[in-house]
């Protein structure tokens, strides 16, 4: 009875995604390390709060080894087998969890993810917009259906929610990040409501950085960017010491946003490329949307998808509409 209820208390923190969830559920293991669910749920906690894909996948194993159709277990096996870029193994765990329960928002979270992160950019949204019918308030889940959304020409929808999100939880760093992405996407951008609507006031935990990344994106935005503008941004993008591990993808990702919008394609895409070489990162998706178009015409986009492994993804499974390969097997993109 004590793992169960320790288990719930996990549960209820994962769903949270806060690090207080790994604690708990190893505990609830240790309490009883026959409980399939608990190991399930902290192979989800490894892979999306501390993001240690090898010990997400140990953790998964040992749940399947109690119980072969558990979905958590099943949903956390794809999502770390996802972020190492192994696209064909995730989708083998995906899709037997779909068959088992095409319901549980928190695998339809992550199969969304995953086919955005392909190319699949339709079905991507068919799921995502399941999942918002169950559960509506599961954060990673919203997250989830914006980048469907925004994949989808849709980015407007996308604004929509971000800025009602953005109301519901003003003083959370990730909503507030969410709101700026779903805002540079918008293609209708109105550089005074970035300028003005973005909070601009430090959050109590955040150092002033904070502050100064909005007003520079705010420049950018507004056309009125200097040298020593895109000189910041390019301090953020692909990384910066200042930033923590946990937010230190979204920070990066804004940057990144925002010297697409500065035309610094060149420098975003030599940086993608050194992204998504290094281990257990995960790539930059969101590549199909209008917002990127002029970045997937670049003569390297190609070079990044096949270091992402997504053209052989694409070489067993199916090419999509707006990339193919040409002379020399080189793959451009529209």
């Amino acid at each position: 009875m004590a793992a169960y209820d320790t288990y719930q208390k996990g549960r209820a923190a994962l769903r949270r995604r806060e690090s207080e969830a790994v604690t708990l559920l190893e505990q609830a293991t240790a309490a009883d390390p026959e409980f399939a669910p608990a190991w399930a749920a902290l192979a989800i906690a490894y892979q999306s709060i501390t993001e240690d894909d090898s010990k997400a996948m140990d953790t998964a194993q040992k749940a399947l080894a109690l119980d072969a159709n558990n979905v958590d277990a099943l949903n956390a096996m794809g999502a770390a087998l996802r972020r190492t870029r192994r696209w064909l193994e995730a989708e083998s765990y995906f899709d037997k969890a779909l068959a088992i329960d095409p319901n549980s928002a928190e695998f339809l979270e992550d199969y969304a993810e995953f086919l955005s992160y392909v190319g699949r950019n339709e079905e991507a949204l068919a799921f995502s917009s399941r999942g918002m019918e169950i559960d509506s308030r599961l954060m990673p889940l919203v997250f989830a259906h914006l980048d469907a959304l925004t994949s989808n020409d849709r980015a407007e929808d996308a604004y929509a929610l971000a800025q009602q999100v953005l109301e519901d939880a003003t003083d959370d760093f990730t909503e507030i990040f969410m709101y700026m992405l779903a805002t540079l996407r918008n293609p209708a951008l109105d550089p005074e409501k970035f300028a003005h609507e973005v909070p601009t006031a430090a959050l109590n935990d955040e150092p002033l950085w904070y502050v100064d990344l909005i007003k520079v994106v705010a420049q950018v935005v507004e056309g009125s960017s200097d040298e020593a503008s895109i000189d910041f941004l390019k301090s953020y993008y692909p990384s910066n010491d200042q930033s923590t591990a946990g937010r230190g993808y979204y920070v990066a990702t804004i940057a990144r946003d925002a010297l697409v919008l500065a035309d610094q394609l060149d420098y975003v895409i030599e940086k993608d490329i050194w992204w998504v070489e290094q281990a257990d990162t995960d790539m930059h998706e969101n590549g199909w949307t209008p917002f990127y178009a002029e970045l997937r015409k670049h003569l390297r986009y190609g070079e990044y998808l096949q270091r992402a492994g997504i053209v052989a993804y694409w070489d067993a499974t199916e090419w999509p509409d707006w990339c193919a390969r040409g002379a020399n097997e080189v793959v451009r993109c529209q």
